[in-house]
C-alpha cells in the first residue's frame, strides 16, 4: 500500500512537471502545401480592362508573403491600384491586414509584379483561402500573356517558412473576347500600408584633383568607424546576452520550487504512513 501511494505521488509530480514545460508548436508539421496564384485563365479584348485576383488557398497561420510575377507587357499592361502614391501598384486584397511593405510595385515596361508585405501586431495570422492582391489589367495587343512566378516565400509570425506552391496563369487578349460585367473585387485602402524604405545604389561622382582623398587618412577613418561600430554592436550584444541569461535563469529554475514542494509532500506523506 505504501509503495502504491509513493508511485502515485511521483507519477503526479511527473505529469505536473511535463505539463508546465513550455513547448512551441510546429504548425508547419503535417501541413499541406498552400497554393498561391491564378486559379483560372482570363480573356480580355484590346483596350478593355479586367480585374485579376492573386489568390491563396489552404494556408495556415500566414503572416508575411514575398512574391514576384512576370508577364508580357506587349500583350497586357497593369494599371495603378493607388493613384495617391507614385508608380504603379497592385491593389491589396482582403486576406491579409495592411501592414509593412518592402515592395509593392509593378514594372510595366519589364513586365514584373513584386509584392513583399508583413502584418504587424496586433494583427493575427490568417488561415484558409482568400485574395492577396488584385491586378487591374488592360489588353494591349492580341496574344497570350503568361503570368509566371519567379519567387514565392511565405512565413508565419515567428519567421518560420510556410510551404507554398505557385500556380501560374495566362491572359488571352482577343478581339472576340466579351467584356466582363463581373462585380468589382473588394480591396483595402493601400494608403494604410506602411512603406519600409529600401537601400538603393547611388552614383559616386568621379574624383577630381581638387577633391582627391588621402588614402592613409581614409583608411584610418574607416578603421576608426568600423571599430566604433564593432564596439557599439558588442555592447548591445553583451546587454542582450545578459538579459537573455537573466531570463533563462528565471525561466529555467522556477520549477525547482515545485519539485522541492513535491519532495516535502512525499516526506510528510511517508511520515504519516509510518505513524
Amino acid at each position: 500500500m505504501k509503495k502504491i501511494g509513493i508511485l502515485l505521488v511521483v507519477s503526479l509530480i511527473l505529469v505536473i512537471m511535463a505539463s508546465l514545460v513550455p513547448a512551441r508548436i510546429d504548425y508547419a508539421q503535417g501541413q499541406a502545401s498552400a497554393e498561391v496564384g491564378l486559379f483560372s485563365d482570363y480573356e480580355v479584348a484590346p483596350g478593355d480592362r479586367i480585374e485579376m485576383p492573386i489568390q491563396i488557398r489552404n494556408v495556415t497561420d500566414l503572416y508575411a508573403v514575398d512574391l514576384t510575377l512576370t508577364f508580357d507587357p506587349t500583350v497586357v499592361t497593369v494599371e495603378d491600384g493607388n493613384r495617391n502614391r507614385p508608380g504603379v501598384q497592385p491593389a491589396l486584397g482582403t486576406f491579409l491586414e495592411a501592414g509593412m511593405t518592402l515592395f509593392n510595385t509593378v514594372d510595366v515596361e519589364e513586365g514584373r509584379v513584386h509584392f513583399a508585405m508583413s502584418q504587424v501586431n496586433p494583427s493575427e495570422p490568417k488561415s484558409g483561402d482568400g485574395i492577396l492582391l488584385v491586378l487591374y489589367l488592360r489588353g494591349v495587343a492580341e496574344g497570350i500573356a503568361d503570368f509566371s512566378f519567379i519567387n514565392l516565400e511565405m512565413s508565419d509570425r515567428f519567421g518560420d517558412a510556410i510551404p507554398g506552391t505557385p500556380v501560374d496563369g495566362r491572359v488571352t487578349v482577343s478581339g472576340d473576347a466579351v467584356q466582363s460585367d463581373v462585380t468589382a473585387i473588394p480591396v483595402q485602402d493601400t494608403n494604410q500600408l506602411v512603406e519600409v524604405p529600401t537601400l538603393e545604389a547611388t552614383e559616386v561622382p568621379p574624383m577630381t584633383t581638387a577633391t582627391q582623398v588621402n588614402p592613409t587618412s581614409t583608411k584610418k577613418q574607416t578603421q576608426i568607424s568600423v571599430q566604433t561600430q564593432a564596439t557599439v554592436i558588442e555592447n548591445e550584444k553583451t546587454s542582450v546576452e545578459k538579459n537573455q541569461d537573466e531570463t533563462f535563469s528565471i525561466l529555467s529554475y522556477w520549477w525547482v520550487a515545485i519539485v522541492v514542494s513535491a519532495v516535502a509532500g512525499i516526506g510528510i506523506y511517508l511520515f504519516r504512513l509510518r505513524a
